[in-house]
């Protein structure tokens, strides 16, 4: 998971229950999520091959991936070898997954670096 990755490690149920990171109707207040060591840079609405893969090949950043149109974010871990999708740690499942097989879209992105 992405917190893992920082060394922050943290159970989605765990980050779910911070009140101060989400608005009443659920949606994430990016600028409110604090970590001692990974700050949030930005977020992205759509799909921008570029960026995610760029931060991809930098081990001082991290990109999670919405999909499902608005409704699932999953951590990008590697562009798929065939296709143009992404391979993704699903924190709900457990699970590496392909992004698009699995939840057919990327409409977004948020961006994350090391402290």
């Amino acid at each position: 998971m992405l917190t893992d990755y920082f060394g922050e490690w943290m159970t989605p149920k765990q980050m779910a229950h911070d009140v101060n990171w989400y608005t009443k109707d659920g949606l994430i207040l990016w600028k409110n999520l604090h970590f001692k060591n990974m700050k949030f840079d930005r977020r992205e609405y759509g799909r921008n091959d570029y960026d995610i893969q760029a931060a991809l090949k930098d081990p001082d950043r991290a990109v999670i991936l919405e999909g499902n149109n608005h409704s699932q974010w999953v951590t990008a871990l590697r562009k798929t070898l065939i296709g143009k999708s992404y391979v993704v740690a699903d924190p709900w499942l457990g699970t590496k997954v392909d992004v698009l097989k699995v939840y057919k879209n990327i409409t977004g992105a948020a961006y994350f670096s090391r402290v």
